[in-house]
């Protein structure tokens, strides 16, 4: 085994402690904590997503709770989710959150025949993840997927970790594909 190879095994090993501690922090984090800092981010992302389209996804049960913000956006035409399809994440508009399906991760999902968006037409990113440091490094559940979407987009476009506070961490194993974020929710020191 090379140094490189064992770097690597530390930094997945690494990884896998991180994502199972976060994992049990939001299954163990009361309710109505969740849902009061929830309620809070959105309030604050509000006024940073501009008038453009925006793409977030559908939370899993103990992630940030975007449904109130999707659902201001869906209507008018402004909001993308993802949606699982051969191992990537494809980008498709919503206009009603009750047309959404459950998909193979256990994500709620648009329909196949719901209109498809090129990440070119997205003007701001709203990125789950696990954990986040202050400077926008990620870590996310470990499939990738958000890393292959996000890799090929401008620079310019606008990408928001989102997560709780207690996700936001001095520091976080990365590896040259991890892509970083503009920034991450809650604020932290670095402008959005």
């Amino acid at each position: 085994m090379t140094a490189e190879d064992r770097l690597t095994d530390d930094c997945q090993r690494e990884k896998a402690d991180i994502r199972r501690e976060m994992k049990d922090w939001l299954r163990a984090r009361p309710p109505e904590e969740t849902r009061a800092e929830s309620e809070r981010i959105c309030a604050w992302l509000r006024p940073h997503l501009g008038e453009g389209t925006v793409a977030a996804f559908f939370p899993l049960p103990g992630e940030v709770d975007l449904r109130e913000l999707l659902a201001e956006l869906a209507p008018a035409g402004r909001l993308v989710l993802p949606r699982v399809a051969s191992g990537a994440l494809t980008l498709h508009r919503v206009r009603d959150l009750g047309r959404l399906v459950p998909g193979p991760l256990g994500l709620r999902e648009p329909r196949a025949d719901a209109a498809l968006v090129s990440p070119s037409e997205v003007h701001v990113f709203l990125v789950p993840g696990l954990a986040f440091t202050p400077d926008g490094a990620r870590l996310g559940r470990g499939k990738g997927l958000y890393d292959r979407l996000l890799v090929n987009l401008s620079p310019h476009r606008t990408t928001i970790g989102i997560g709780f506070a207690h996700q936001v961490v001095a520091r976080l194993p990365t590896e040259p594909h991890d892509i970083p974020l503009s920034c991450v929710v809650p604020p932290q020191d670095r402008a959005c």
